[in-house]
């Protein structure tokens, strides 16, 4: 059965193969008489002033009637006689008070509740109490705002350093999958306000990097530049060492040990004769772990350690290929400019009071995420979500 339903300018939609298709024509209220012809081959549809009333075709003209469709959006009005009446219980105390200990009060919908609402309303609550399975969404539903850590061990991929840290969801697709990263094939920079994630994130990272690798497989050195918190991990086997604002003489101790690691890892590289340290892998070497270096808030470390800036993008430059992988936060993108940012292959922001902030990370992205603890925007083969 085909249901031919007008209720707005229909011309053009309904051509003569339409029409000849669909048995029975509902036609409420339109604009001209042309419009009304073009549905019931009659203009008596322009003629109607009534909300909800219209004009019914069954076949070519078997039944031809004026029709007006019920209002669901009165007032629901509720029986209080039934079997859920208003009434209480009480007791009365030797001083002869009376004390409620139960009290009953009939289900009903909120005032402004429509009939629509109720009848809604009484078939969810009786399908729930039948066990009636509830018919897949259309439509995938919206990432909760709160995703636990699945409690599993990953396949280990055959090359590189990849952990999962999150979800991602692409409406255009209908599709919401895993995030993943890998250490192994860009620096990451993480860009985003306060208190909405970003410390959460580097912990996600670093208990991966734990769970899915042993300490010769990876080595993490954490920079803590904010709030201290992730000196919470300087007794995991898998870190070296976690540095501080307050630590002078380990910052300077720090840098010169990885200097001395990439020159080093440049000289074993050169006398076996691979250009990288993904082809010093693939070889079969293992004597050098993969690097993982966190520096929180890059901003303070700019500030207080100036004079280490110069050696730390060179890090950031040179590490990748000598596999020394840097992670950067930071609460905004003014001052990092772009001998920072082209550095760093991976990037995602949080929110961020200034939106300009977007613009500056990602090129051409009109994709914001919402303000909620852990929603942040990611690129995937150029694409934004």
């Amino acid at each position: 059965i085909h249901l031919i339903l007008a209720t707005q300018k229909p011309s053009g939609v309904v051509n003569d193969q339409i029409w000849s298709n669909s048995k029975f024509k509902l036609c409420l209220k339109v604009q001209n008489k042309e419009d009304s012809n073009e549905v019931l081959k009659s203009p008596l549809a322009a003629e109607i002033r009534e909300p909800g009333r219209a004009y019914l075709q069954v076949g070519n003209n078997e039944i031809f009637q004026l029709f007006q469709s019920a209002y669901s959006g009165a007032p629901a009005q509720f029986d209080t006689l039934g079997n859920s009446r208003k009434f209480k219980l009480s007791k009365v105390n030797l001083c002869g008070r009376r004390e409620i200990f139960f009290e009953q009060k009939p289900k009903s919908l909120d005032a402004s509740a429509t009939q629509l609402d109720a009848v809604v309303e009484y078939v969810k609550d009786y399908c729930e109490k039948k066990g009636i399975e509830r018919l897949p969404n259309i439509c995938l539903p919206p990432l909760p705002e709160n995703i636990g850590i699945p409690e599993k061990v990953y396949e280990r991929k055959e090359k590189g350093i990849v952990i999962p840290i999150g979800f991602y969801d692409d409406p255009s697709r209908q599709f919401q999958g895993e995030y993943s990263i890998d250490l192994m094939q860009g620096n990451i920079f993480i860009l985003g306000s306060s208190q909405y994630g970003k410390t959460t994130l580097l912990q996600t990272m670093i208990k991966q990097i734990a769970v899915n690798y042993s300490p010769s497989e990876v080595c993490i050195y954490i920079l803590d530049f904010a709030s201290m918190f992730l000196k919470n991990f300087s007794n995991l086997k898998h870190v070296g060492g976690v540095i501080t604002a307050f630590d002078d003489e380990k910052i300077k101790n720090f840098m010169k040990m990885i200097q001395e690691s990439m020159d080093l890892r440049r000289e074993t590289f050169s006398k076996l004769g691979v250009t990288s340290y993904s082809s010093y892998v693939e070889a079969g070497y293992k004597d050098f772990p993969n690097i993982i270096i966190f520096l929180e808030n890059l901003t303070a470390f700019k500030e207080l350690r100036g004079n280490l800036e110069d050696a730390f993008l060179n890090i950031c430059r040179d590490g990748l290929s000598l596999g020394i992988t840097v992670v950067i936060t930071n609460s905004q993108a003014g001052g990092i400019g772009f001998r920072y940012l082209t550095n760093f292959a991976t990037r995602m922001t949080f929110t961020c009071n200034n939106t300009m902030d977007y613009s500056a990370v990602f090129d051409r992205c009109k994709v914001t995420p919402k303000e909620v603890p852990g929603r942040t925007v990611i690129e995937i083969n150029k694409t934004f979500y």
